[in-house]
């Protein structure tokens, strides 16, 4: 902007308003996002040169885009309660809360078609969690052994009419390797990122987590929500 008004404001002080600042983000179409530790130390060469490895791997092994997944592990932390809130104008703050640390692990995938999501798969500390005790683990929506994962995109390939073989993309996390290529059907061929290139490669990454994790939110408010209003229905019957 100096530049443009030449030596005259070559000495002067910019400062701009948070209107014009808001209306340049506008005008620049700019949105605040999170900058993700990794992606500093990420390996900007390899994958830069993996595209064209992954181009090839394809082109040889003859894949559509039908049979190409690609799955990755994410925390959910599923007491976790929204960070933000809307408030009554005349008031001042609300309550906190302690933040509930329970934890657990999800594989999600689908194919690069975008027609097959694949069911989550569930990794937890407990076997059989207390609250599942009366609930059968086939009726969940998640996954609780990974051959079933193989199972599903047979049925997918079968319904698409397309032959039985799968391209895998995953993580090079250090324990994904050795469990993946053990566990899955020989029909399918896992193909790992280069390492260190999550933040920049892994497709999951492109906003499918954040919304899965937004739609969990979204739908286990409704849940609570409705519980809570069953209940007090309920309680009003008994009084009336």
């Amino acid at each position: 902007m100096k530049a443009g008004r030449g030596e005259e404001a070559a000495d002067e002080k910019f400062e701009a308003s948070r209107g014009w600042f808001q209306r340049f983000k506008d005008r620049s179409q700019l949105h605040n996002i999170k900058v993700q530790s990794e992606a500093a130390s990420a390996d900007t060469e390899s994958a830069e040169r993996y595209p064209h490895e992954l181009a090839t791997i394809i082109e040889v092994g003859g894949y559509t885009k039908q049979q190409i997944f690609n799955v990755v592990e994410t925390a959910l932390y599923w007491k976790k309660m929204p960070s933000r809130t809307y408030i009554a104008k005349e008031e001042k703050s609300m309550p906190g809360f302690k933040a509930a640390k329970d934890r657990l692990t999800l594989l999600i995938g689908a194919n690069a078609a975008g027609d097959c999501k694949l069911k989550p798969m569930l990794i937890y500390h407990a076997e059989n969690p207390r609250a599942l005790k009366n609930y059968g683990k086939a009726s969940l929506p998640v996954c609780y052994k990974f051959n079933a994962r193989a199972w599903m995109t047979e049925a997918y390939c079968k319904e698409k009419k397309i032959p039985f073989k799968i391209l895998l993309l995953s993580d090079n996390d250090p324990g994904h390797p050795g469990a993946l290529i053990g566990m899955c059907n020989p029909e399918i061929n896992v193909v790992f990122l280069p390492a260190n290139t999550t933040s920049l490669l892994q497709p999951m990454d492109q906003g499918v987590i954040a919304n899965f994790k937004m739609y969990y939110e979204r739908r286990t408010f409704a849940k609570t929500i409705n519980a809570f209003n069953s209940d007090t229905q309920q309680h009003q019957k008994k009084i009336n």
